[in-house]
């Protein structure tokens, strides 16, 4: 849980990831494992669980749903 605490602080905040907390890990732990969840599709599959889990408690509903078409630009290295 640890681990995914670190991932989850870099990503809201934007900060470098060896400034993530020591409370969180290791920074290339956390990195790693970011890395290694993306290309298992690891975050696609949570993802769908949860929108899955939300239908079937009624606490989500297709009419309740917003779509935002913000574009955030990349940090350094970023692809175009």
């Amino acid at each position: 849980m640890r681990t995914i605490n670190g991932i989850l602080y870099v990503l809201v905040t934007g900060c470098r990831w060896m400034d993530m907390p020591k409370e969180y890990g290791s920074h290339k732990t956390a990195w790693r494992r970011l890395k290694e969840w993306q290309e298992r599709g690891v975050w696609e599959g949570l993802w769908q669980r949860l929108l899955e889990l939300g239908y079937q408690a009624g606490r989500l509903k297709l009419g309740a749903v917003a779509i935002d078409a913000t574009t955030i630009e990349a940090r350094k290295g970023g692809r175009e």
